[in-house]
């Protein structure tokens, strides 16, 4: 795709030109958290870039957003005339723009708040908690979902939904199945600092990575590796996906999953996940993509979770390096950290983050926690922790999806059919129907199906193989026949 290469020369080639530009190299983390070396190399960049043609101005800006100056950047993207360049230049400068102008609108709202709240310091509050069995759906979208407030559903131990799979019985499920792995690494930009550990089969990772740290008392490194959203639907529908039932009577719609099949009908939709994770593991500071709702369920085992109000996201200085998945240059205990100095008078590296607010819960078996597009969000495996969730769109995210799945669409395909299809679905009223068809617990493959999905990933893959076997096995004959007829003739 030529913008997403005309992007990638527009930024990731300068962020990389950046941390090689002196005698050790940087990581791109250097340039979120403006350290001061990764600072003067930008700077001698910035001082040697040309500006005579249109990308080579375009190029200076997005050295001088990455410096932290996105107005001056956005002020030199207004004098780029790209009339008559290939349309995939012109994506990548608007890309471009978009990501320059997310910056000029955070730092102008930091300065807002700052100057409106002072020197005030940020609150500490629980996750409201909700009796899952007295919560209806018109309940939650009113107080919850429409708002966008995070919320917790608490049920009683014999409730049908989640499975209370333990580590164990996955282990029986899914036995040699090979797996992939991640890990937090604390110096990564990646979406939630989470890097791939590799794969392998499920009972070696339950042997490396979960029974070591099953005896109290144990606790993993937080850059142990884990099994982070394996999707149930695409991977394991048979072992897992039959004991699945879907929490529609609060989430009935799911766009997302049904534009992820439209976009790739053979390898389908991912949700539900699945999450194993040792105690002491867990995700980095982090925002859920596209503007997704998301819920997780616990299996088994406890998760502290933060979150911080989708208006507070401009007070932790996040940065959009190559995507609009924000990278952050501290997490949330630095922020609780500075909170603590700012209450001591001490000074504060970053002006605002003692006045993010927070928001706290101790995630247990049975729990399910609604998450609002747009919330940070940091997560902690407080015990060896089993847990599956979705992230989805419906009526009440479905504009804002829409429109981050427009811009990333400048870029990437995929991201492009994503935006057709939900539009196609607005369009046709897909979902005030499909809540209307939805019963309060369906099973996976029932949800599926209402959402277009009626069979499995595997299932299409077979019957997509024994077609093309049919055919080649056709074509066979042809050819063998053919060449009877050839020989006949000789």
């Amino acid at each position: 795709m030529a913008a997403r290469r005309a992007f990638e020369e527009l930024r990731h080639r300068l962020i990389r030109d950046a941390c090689a530009a002196g005698p050790r190299p940087l990581k791109p983390l250097a340039i979120v958290r403006g350290e001061e070396e990764a600072m003067t190399r930008l700077d001698a960049l910035i001082a040697t870039a040309n500006r005579g043609l249109p990308l080579e101005r375009a190029r200076l800006a997005s050295l001088l957003d990455l410096r932290g100056r996105p107005e001056e950047a956005l002020d030199l993207l207004k004098e780029v005339d790209l009339q008559g360049a290939a349309s995939g230049a012109a994506a990548a400068v608007q890309m471009l723009k978009e990501l320059v102008s997310r910056h000029a609108c955070l730092a102008a709202e930091r300065a807002r708040r700052l100057e409106e709240q002072g020197v005030g310091r940020g609150t500490m509050q629980p996750v409201e908690v909700l009796d899952a069995a007295a919560t209806s759906r018109a309940v939650l979208l009113e107080r919850f979902v429409l708002p966008g407030r995070p919320c917790v559903l608490r049920s009683s131990p014999g409730s049908e939904f989640p499975p209370r799979w333990s580590p164990s019985e996955l282990e029986v499920a899914l036995a040699g199945q090979q797996v992939p792995t991640r890990r937090c690494d604390d110096s990564s930009v990646n979406w939630a600092r989470l890097e791939f550990a590799g794969g392998v089969p499920f009972n070696q990772f339950m042997m490396d990575n979960i029974k070591p740290y099953q005896q109290e008392g144990l606790q993993a490194p937080r850059d142990a590796a884990q099994l982070f959203d394996y999707s149930i639907w695409q991977q394991c529908p048979d072992s897992l996906g039959k004991e699945v039932v879907m929490p529609t009577r609060w989430f009935p719609v799911d766009l997302y999953t049904h534009a992820s099949n439209r976009v790739h009908p053979v390898t389908g939709s991912a949700s539900p996940t699945l999450f194993l994770a040792p105690v002491g593991s867990g995700s980095a500071l982090h925002v859920d993509f596209l503007q997704t709702h998301f819920w997780m369920a616990m299996c088994h085992g406890r998760k502290r979770w933060r979150l911080v109000p989708k208006d507070d996201l401009c007070l932790l200085h996040p940065m959009y390096l190559t995507d609009l998945n924000p990278a952050f240059p501290v997490d949330l205990d630095e922020v609780e950290r500075q909170q603590e100095q700012a209450s001591t008078g001490m000074v504060r590296q970053r002006p605002g983050l003692p006045q993010v607010n927070i928001l706290e819960v101790m995630l247990e078996p049975g729990d399910l926690i609604f998450v609002p597009n747009g919330w940070p969000h940091q997560v902690e495996n407080m015990e060896t922790s089993v847990a599956i969730s979705a992230n989805f769109i419906d009526s009440s995210n479905l504009a804002a999806s829409m429109a981050e799945a427009q811009v990333l669409g400048l870029v990437e395909e995929d991201a492009h059919f994503v935006a057709t299809a939900l539009r196609e679905a607005a369009d046709d009223g897909l979902p005030s129907r499909w809540e209307s068809e939805a019963t309060d617990a369906e099973p996976l493959r029932t949800f599926k199906a209402r959402h277009g999905e009626s069979r499995t990933p595997s299932e299409t893959q077979s019957r997509l193989m024994k077609a093309g076997g049919g055919l080649f096995a056709g074509l066979g004959l042809l050819g063998l026949g053919a060449w009877h007829l050839r020989s006949a003739g000789a």
